[in-house]
């Protein structure tokens, strides 16, 4: 089977596609959504749809980036395509949470549906490839991701679909070489500075020798068995929901029978739990395992307790009732000695992890990292560190920045939410700040070419 009718029969088994519907495809103009674009281009006519190209210029390798942008509206006009080029650039000051590349996909998305709503068209396509999926499987599971996580890339996400999902990257290149067919090459997925290109140059292909054959086929089944199993358990959790709770409108919390809660298989007690707080918060972070273990242990008649997760959570005990909703109050404080070499659980369930290493590669590019890893001085550090929460008076010079700030003013300017600041985790020593977990690190923590040992800090916010 080619690959064209690879697609054709992942569209509809899949029913991502039907005729006569309208179709935003996001090309970067890499192989992958080359690839997509012509072969959704060859089917467009027997199945009436109507495509459109959407490019995004993040402007981070100048005139690389400029080539791609003008290789896509080229494509798009020997295909006889409409398409939209638009400059994305990348904000220096981003969101907590929000690495380089998180931060530049949630605009492309942000963007297309844009585009999607504003034209009219029925749904968003993107590249992604079976080697994706197989790559996103392994950065989750290092993660500690849930059974959702081992599902990799979904083939649909509401409107956004991925049509070659199930096509190979080598089957890509194939095609695109056979048929003569140019491509752009992003210099940027060479590099290993990203978690997901080491995972694609270095992890898969050690393991590959190490097993002595290809990994990428029976990681992506299990990708697939973990997205039915995961459906299956929201399918589950949403039904006892339903049926054995009570969702008050008025104060926008679930009130959930604790006793019977528990009485549930554990997968269906935390999937019942994470699917609450996505009713309340519109996401599932906010709880990770260590945090879902510590609600569903907590024993009837234990005095009344409050626990407070990230994301805006908030859970309640009151006897009768585990009451999951909107945060009401100021979490508890808390300030926990930890060392070079450490791992701290957090009230809410969070993490915090500490490594002590010499300078290598991967560091030679520190903003690359992302928010929820940092790469610092350790030769900086001035006696013991300590994780706390925020104090009255906190006060840190922002890298690169002339001057000191006050903590609450640095947690206003990068819009974090009120009910977040208390639990965001510092990292301090004792002459100050060193991390504000996921928003800034303290210019005296940069490394220099004197910087010998990296003190790798990583936290974990809690998802599941």
């Amino acid at each position: 089977m080619d690959i064209l009718d690879q697609m054709i029969l992942t569209i509809r088994e899949r029913l991502l596609v039907r005729p006569g519907e309208s179709i935003v495809l996001s090309l970067s103009g890499g192989p992958d959504s080359t690839c997509m674009a012509h072969l959704l281009a060859r089917i467009r006519g027997e199945w009436n749809l109507k495509l459109h190209f959407a490019h995004f210029n993040h402007e981070l390798r100048g005139s690389e980036s400029e080539g791609d942008e003008r290789f896509v509206r080229s494509l798009g006009k020997s295909l006889g395509v409409s398409t939209t080029c638009r400059a994305l650039p990348i904000p220096s000051k981003r969101k907590r949470g929000d690495s380089l590349q998180a931060h530049a996909r949630t605009l492309r998305y942000e963007a297309l549906e844009e585009i999607r709503a504003g034209g009219g068209y029925d749904l968003i396509a993107t590249g992604h490839t079976r080697n994706d999926r197989a790559e996103t499987l392994i950065y989750n599971l290092l993660r500690g991701s849930g059974v959702r996580g081992l599902g990799g890339i979904p083939i649909r996400t509401g409107r956004i679909i991925r049509p070659i999902l199930e096509i190979d990257r080598a089957e890509i290149e194939n095609f695109l070489s056979t048929e003569n067919l140019e491509s752009r090459d992003d210099s940027s997925n060479q590099t290993t500075g990203y978690d997901r290109n080491r995972i694609r140059h270095n992890v898969i292909p050690e393991l590959e020798r190490i097993m002595g054959r290809a990994i990428v086929s029976p990681l992506v089944r299990t990708a697939e068995m973990a997205t039915d199993i995961s459906a299956f358990l929201e399918t589950v959790a949403r039904g006892w929901l339903e049926e054995s709770a009570r969702f008050d409108e008025k104060r926008r919390e679930w009130r959930i029978p604790p006793d019977s809660l528990r009485q549930l298989p554990r997968a269906v007690a935390r999937e019942v739990l994470l699917l609450a707080g996505r009713d309340i918060a519109g996401h599932r972070k906010g709880f990770s395992f260590e945090g879902i273990e510590r609600i569903l242990q907590h024993e009837p008649g234990e005095e009344a307790t409050r626990v407070t997760v990230s994301g805006g959570l908030e859970v309640r005990f009151d006897g009768t009732a585990l009451r999951l909703g909107p945060a009401t109050g100021e979490p508890e404080p808390y300030d926990v000695p930890i060392s070079l070499m450490d791992r701290v659980t957090l009230p809410w369930g969070g993490t915090i992890e500490t490594c002590k290493v010499p300078r290598g590669e991967k560091h030679e590019n520190p903003a690359e990292a992302g928010p929820w890893r940092v790469f610092l001085d350790a030769g900086s550090i001035v006696g013991s560190l300590r994780v706390r929460s925020r104090e009255p008076g906190d006060r840190l010079r922002p890298l690169g920045a002339p001057g000191s700030k006050k903590l609450q003013d640095l947690l206003v300017d990068r819009e974090i939410p009120r009910w977040d600041r208390d639990s965001i985790p510092i990292i301090a020593d004792e002459a100050g700040i060193i991390w504000v977990a996921g928003v800034e690190i303290a210019d005296r923590m940069r490394l220099t070419s004197r910087t010998s040992e990296i003190l790798e800090v990583a936290y974990n916010e809690g998802d599941c």
